[in-house]
């Protein structure tokens, strides 16, 4: 382990539909890449006042910091050690699906 494996999200990546293995395995891939998300890269409308964050004392960490990620697929299991451990437990789900004949997924 690393230092910042502690401070990662861990997101677990499902197939969602008729995604075949393969397919699923090769977008697994692509978002393995994301390591990380600079927080100067996110929308400033999402991210909290100065006045509501849990950051009130610490300025400019909006601008300097990062949210880490780390992936595991749709065969991770919990162990029985991850409730004691929280960097652990997922946080996170990605459905991954694979729809090219769909002109808007939401219907």
């Amino acid at each position: 382990h690393q230092v910042d494996d502690l401070a990662r999200v861990r997101v677990v990546l499902l197939p969602v539909g008729r995604t075949s293995t393969s397919r699923f395995g090769r977008y697994c891939d692509v978002l393995r890449q994301i390591r990380h998300i600079d927080f100067s890269d996110l929308d400033a409308a999402h991210l909290p006042t100065a006045s509501s964050s849990a950051f009130v004392h610490q300025r400019g960490v909006w601008d300097k910091g990062q949210i880490l990620f780390s992936y595991v697929d749709s065969s991770y299991h919990a162990a029985p050690w991850d409730t004691f451990q929280a960097h652990r437990q997922p946080l996170a789900v990605f459905g991954i699906c694979y729809c090219p004949q769909v002109d808007d997924i939401v219907s």
